[in-house]
């Protein structure tokens, strides 16, 4: 297989998160609407035999997910720091491809640690921004008879995920003989738009 990084930015706001999954199926759907119903089919064939295609979630730029670590011992002094190491969820990725050939976890926990203490951690690790961002946006339904807010229903609010501008890494690995189809429906679905409300932009 072939391996990707596609890096993308927001144009306009997300108010559904990128999951691998749902990824995939979107992709299908261009896939369908790009080249056919026939193409589909032996795409998703293939697939059943070994995967053909997988999408990693969209992560923050230049982050990667914090592996899943088993609990190590803290001195006293680091305690306070606890709640801080649990709601992290990101690495960088600077400090990934530094220390995997000789990942240590007690050293990747004293890292953390000694960034909260210098007050550094926005520099080195990333701290869930984009999710902290995540706020609901209130909409009006307007009746269109009275031209009035609807006194059920009339006012409801949306979540909005991440904001324009927001950027995103992508990890992708395709077989060959379907590299250059994938490719072509992810930037299809960059023009057609992804989750809630892309038909509106």
């Amino acid at each position: 297989m072939q391996d990707y990084l596609a890096k993308i930015e927001l144009k306009t706001n997300l108010y559904t998160s990128i999951h691998g999954d749902s990824l995939f199926g979107m992709i299908c759907w261009m896939i369908l609407y790009l080249e056919g119903e026939n193409v589909l089919t032996e795409f998703l064939n293939d697939s059943e035999k070994s995967p053909q295609a997988i999408f990693s979630s969209a992560f923050p730029e230049n982050y990667l997910p914090i592996p899943n670590l088993p609990k190590i011992d803290l001195i006293d002094e680091e305690y306070k720091y606890l709640k801080k190491l649990k709601k992290e969820k990101y690495i960088s990725l600077e400090y990934f491809l530094k220390n995997r050939k000789n990942f240590s976890i007690k050293e990747f926990q004293n890292f953390r640690i000694s960034e909260y203490k210098s007050e550094e951690t926005k520099l080195k690790l990333h701290s869930g921004k984009e999710l902290k961002s995540s706020k609901y946006i209130p909409h009006n339904s307007i009746n269109r008879l009275t031209g009035m807010v609807e006194e059920t229903g009339g006012l409801f609010f949306s979540c909005l995920v991440a904001e324009p501008n927001t950027k995103y890494d992508i990890y992708i690995s395709v077989e060959t003989k379907w590299a250059e189809r994938i490719k072509k429906a992810f930037f299809s679905l960059g023009e057609f738009g992804y989750g809630k409300d892309s038909s509106i932009g």
